[in-house]
């Protein structure tokens, strides 16, 4: 299910309402925090580099607490607890965006910043919260996948961040906000997935994987103004 502005608020935050531009029709077709989330990898290799590649197994005897099971180390009727978790806050994130005030205010923001200031959203305040809550989800997975695999080092989750923008792309969101689906990407994240399984089986090397992952980010940044486009019709 995808999540879009209501057509009136559409046509309320369009900037052609307030006789000015769009922002996305200024240089990058992105929005200026995306392309400021990827000035902050340089963070990574600054952390890889202080660290010299840090790495640590967990031990066997914290493997045999209770919290170590919860948090993706163990499994309950078959399934590993990540999936639990990963159907919780998809369910948790999915009432925050279709019946919290909160939701409607980050899709007017990522619609149009300028217009949603305009109405009184604290665009500033979204802004910061979205980031927070992206990087305290993005740290809990990283919780997840160590506890699954025992062992965790500086090397993990990375190139993930095009892996996650290629998902939510094939998931239907757009890249200059205004519209996602949560189920969408989602499902790009398992067809990724997949893709990526059916590439090892067959020997191919991984660097063709992330290519492919390459030209879907390439693609939907110079699709996105025609796919946002779209949306606003609908």
């Amino acid at each position: 299910m995808a999540l879009t502005l209501p057509r009136e608020s559409v046509i309320a935050t369009s900037p052609a309402c307030h006789g000015r531009p769009s922002p996305q029709s200024k240089g990058c077709s992105l929005s200026r925090a995306f392309c400021r989330t990827f000035r902050t990898l340089s963070f990574r290799g600054i952390a890889i580099a202080l660290t010299e590649g840090f790495s640590f197994s967990i031990p066997y005897a914290a493997r045999k607490g209770r919290s170590f099971e919860i948090l993706g180390g163990g499994e309950f009727l078959g399934f590993n607890t990540a999936l639990y978790w990963l159907i919780l806050l998809l369910v948790l994130l999915t009432v925050v965006l279709t019946a919290m005030p909160f939701g409607n205010r980050l899709l007017a923001v990522g619609g149009s910043a300028d217009s949603a200031h305009s109405r009184g959203v604290r665009v500033g305040r979204v802004k910061l919260s979205a980031f927070v809550i992206c990087g305290a989800l993005a740290a809990f997975a990283g919780t997840l996948e160590a506890g699954k695999l025992g062992f965790a080092d500086g090397s993990m989750g990375r190139l993930m961040e095009l892996q996650a923008i290629a998902s939510c792309v094939l998931g239907g969101c757009l890249l200059a906000g205004g519209r996602i689906s949560l189920v969408g990407a989602l499902l790009g994240a398992f067809v990724l997935s997949s893709i990526q399984s059916y590439l090892v089986v067959m020997g191919v090397a991984p660097q063709w994987f992330l290519l492919f992952l390459g030209i879907i980010v390439v693609l939907a940044a110079y699709g996105d103004q025609s796919l946002r486009q779209w949306a606003l019709k609908k």
